[in-house]
């Protein structure tokens, strides 16, 4: 199927064309054991002829610089950043869901040696005591 036959089947539910379009990505040197090229993810890409006449009307600036308004251009979200604090990472790597649950169990394990060393401290204090009288 080419990519302008995609297109014409790329109808939203208004029945008005919806100019995008999700493409693979390949990297050159990326094949199988057949020789195919592997995607290596995919873009979603869209696109608009105008005349020209319209298109000096909506001027746009190039990616998401100023004017930014045909069409907006919103920043991009679920971007990885640095942080020296090691639960933002933990949350980041492994999403919140797995994070929190990490941390949770990493609370108990500490709570469980605190509580153990604790616990045998009393017990010994409590036997020498009892021995010695």
């Amino acid at each position: 199927m080419t990519t302008t036959q995609m297109l014409m089947r790329n109808v939203d539910e208004g029945g008005a064309a919806a100019h995008k379009i999700w493409l693979d990505v390949y990297h050159p040197k990326e094949k199988d054991a057949e020789g195919k090229k592997i995607s290596q993810g995919k873009v979603e890409v869209s696109f608009e002829l105008l005349p020209i006449v319209e298109a000096d009307k909506n001027v746009n600036g190039k990616g998401r610089d100023n004017p930014n308004n045909f069409p907006v251009l919103d920043p991009p979200k679920g971007r990885f950043s640095f942080s020296l604090n090691p639960f933002v990472m933990l949350k980041q790597l492994l999403g919140p869901e797995v994070a929190n649950k990490c941390c949770c169990c990493i609370c108990t394990l500490i709570l469980i040696v605190v509580g153990a060393y604790l616990g045998w401290s009393v017990i010994s204090t409590g036997l020498v005591k009892s021995i010695t009288g």
